[in-house]
């Protein structure tokens, strides 16, 4: 067999390992038992009813009714958040997400719910649950892609490393978290992926050199993230932290061509900025007064933030941040990253999770090791697989602080909204390389391959391990 028809059967399989694990964590969890699902069908309902864009004075009480009575027949109130009471059952999503976080989604970026329109107008005229399910599809689609993403970004960073070809998209067609958000309707699947593509483009810009195609693609998939969810916008300040590792080590006919690119972008990337903060201070001041001004205010901050005043919020529970507070949302960000099932209440037992945490100080003791030896032995990188993997170190960083700082509003409240995991796998490539590359650095080179099946086959077994000891004992025991 030659090697491309066996690499070409490999990917195909880790492809179909993806789709099928999506579509049984679509299948196993129950109806609106994940993240925000009832808001997130909202919206595309909505599209599909008014065809056209949406904004939040569309509110369908009819619709918001009808989903409600869905969420009470599959019993959503005795698997998934808050309280029910059968005296005064909700008639609004108001009266379930109105003690915090937005009520509703239909302020949010349209790009992930305009691609649930053509699944939706196939099944327009059934039930809601089909309807729901035909939508968890697209988001199985999207993570198998992201799947697919993965493997080319590893092969373009370790074009001659196996383990790592096949060890990183593996790892995440494996998770359980990340199936089971892609077998659930949610936006962050389609940003997953369109952030994905934006960091194997900037392997290849550093690998390859950059070019105006190649930065006229960063611009596109910047936007095409920003129309799809604002946790995207966390692709920003790595843009910024690319453009000077992208000239260390890059020769001086180069660098010319590569600085009037770079130029391009940041003068774009600048003029959004400060078009956006004009926008805050003209509209918060009122110094030109006019509606244009304070809407352009309005649209950004509610782009933003869930609700007036939590950036304030945020910044009054940052001065306050205890240690022990910020471990405690570090931690339940890392238990939610891995498994935490359902709106968060299918947890599994400690035993498991400082398993887990031991296993992620291997792979960072091998980093260590690691560039112990780049120090030593510099060739056995190249110079821009170096810089590569210290901006993926950075982005991690960055998608990791982002929801601690974000949710850090909510401490103050009721509302129960810890830092989810799911918000990191923005950057779940940068982490699946990171991680496979720490667990394989040890390792002697000829027991590699053996390693990388131990690897699999514990991935298999701790997914095998969520669903039957803990996703399908709590939704069907």
């Amino acid at each position: 067999m030659a090697l491309g028809d066996r690499k070409a059967k490999l990917l195909f399989l880790l492809l179909g390992i993806s789709l099928v694990h999506g579509l049984i964590y679509s299948a196993v969890i129950p109806p609106w038992q994940s993240p925000d699902e009832p808001r997130h069908f909202e919206y595309v309902s909505l599209l599909c009813e008014k065809r056209r864009l949406i904004t939040e004075k569309d509110v369908s009480p009819p619709l918001q009714r009808a989903i409600i009575a869905s969420m009470q027949e599959h019993n959503f109130w005795q698997f998934g958040r808050g309280f029910f009471n059968p005296q005064k059952p909700p008639q609004s999503f108001a009266d379930i997400w109105g003690a915090g976080g937005p009520t509703t989604l239909l302020h949010r970026s349209p790009l992930y719910y305009l691609l649930g329109l053509p699944f939706f107008a196939l099944v327009a005229g059934k039930d809601l649950v089909t309807q729901l399910y035909t939508l968890r599809l697209l988001s199985v689609i999207l993570g198998m892609l992201t799947v697919l993403i993965a493997w080319c970004t590893a092969r373009e960073l370790f074009p001659d490393d196996d383990f790592m070809r096949i060890g990183v998209p593996a790892f995440i067609a494996l998770l359980p978290m990340f199936a089971f958000m892609a077998g659930s309707v949610n936006s962050d699947n389609l940003a997953n992926l369109v952030v994905s593509l934006l960091l194997l483009l900037l392997v290849i810009v550093f690998r390859r050199g950059l070019s105006w195609p190649r930065a006229l693609g960063i611009l596109v998939l910047v936007a095409v993230g920003l129309a799809t969810k604002r946790t995207t916008t966390s692709v920003i300040p790595l843009l910024l932290a690319a453009i000077p590792l992208l000239y260390v080590g890059m020769r001086e006919e180069k660098q010319e061509k590569a600085l009037q690119v770079s130029r391009l972008g940041l003068g774009l990337a600048a003029g959004v900025v400060i078009l956006a903060i004009v926008a805050l201070v003209v509209g918060k001041s009122g110094l030109l007064g006019g509606e244009t001004l304070k809407n352009m205010e309005r649209t950004l901050s509610r782009y933003l933030f869930n609700y007036p005043g939590q950036l304030q919020a945020i910044l009054t529970q940052l001065s306050s941040l205890t240690v022990s507070t910020l471990f405690s949302s570090l931690q339940r960000l890392f238990t939610s990253f891995w498994a935490e099932f359902g709106w968060l209440k299918v947890r599994l037992a400690p035993l498991w999770y400082q398993v887990l945490a031991g296993v992620c100080l291997a792979a960072l003791g091998g980093i260590f090791l690691l560039t112990f030896r780049l120090v030593r032995r510099p060739e056995l990188l190249e110079s821009w697989q170096k810089r590569c993997l210290l901006l993926f170190a950075l982005y991690i960083l960055i998608v990791a602080a982002a929801p601690v700082i974000f949710f850090s509003a909510y401490l103050a409240t009721q509302w129960e909204a810890p830092p989810q995991g799911r918000y990191v796998f923005l950057g779940i490539v940068p982490i699946a390389i990171l991680l496979m590359l720490g667990l394989r650095e040890p390792v002697p080179v000829r027991y590699r391959p053996s390693f990388l099946v131990l690897c699999l086959v514990a991935m298999v077994f701790f997914d095998f391990l969520c669903l039957t000891r803990y996703v399908i004992p709590y939704f069907y025991g």
